[in-house]
């Protein structure tokens, strides 16, 4: 279970990068 909710943790800070990423493609685009 605690392996579990690190992986949740680390997808969220993907996602969050991810966002972030996406966010400046589109904002110099």
């Amino acid at each position: 279970m605690k392996g579990q909710n690190q992986t949740n943790k680390n997808m969220k800070g993907l996602q969050k990068i991810s966002n972030v990423l996406c966010g400046y493609i589109f904002y110099y685009d």
